[in-house]
């Protein structure tokens, strides 16, 4: 490589960088705290309050779209061993030895939706409920 005078440029490195085109659902910062998001007509710059207000809608776009396909089934046993508890029907709930019920369980124990009760193989109450045996 040359200089204006023609002389060759010396310790000159010249890189080649592919950068694929962004998508138009990205926000993109710049390196001084800049925030854009891609329009039809090319970018436009976020303000602070702009770039909180994308982030939150963004938020409530993904939980509706990461949706838990179990979820309805999860909260109506939530609500029949409410029901239960309410009505002294019962306090614990066994579910079916099927493998789809098995692992609803341990999904629902794992979101701390459900615990194990100690000492009753397979019986699950709501976490922090105290069971009294029956009389």
């Amino acid at each position: 490589m040359r200089n204006e005078q023609g002389q060759e440029i010396e310790d000159l490195w010249i890189f080649e960088a592919n950068i694929p085109g962004g998508s138009q659902t990205d926000l993109y910062a710049t390196g001084g705290d800049e925030v854009f998001v891609k329009t039809d007509g090319g970018k436009q710059k976020l303000s602070h309050t702009q770039v909180i207000a994308e982030v939150e809608r963004r938020k409530g776009l993904q939980r509706v779209e990461a949706r838990d396909p179990d979820e309805d089934a999860m909260y109506a046993i939530l609500a029949e061993l409410t029901r239960r508890m309410q009505t002294n029907e019962g306090d614990a709930w066994y579910p079916g030895k099927e493998v789809n019920a098995l692992k609803l369980v341990e999904k629902m124990v794992s979101r701390k939706m459900l615990e194990r009760v100690l000492g009753i193989p397979g019986a699950y109450t709501l976490p922090g409920r105290i069971i009294y045996p029956r009389k």
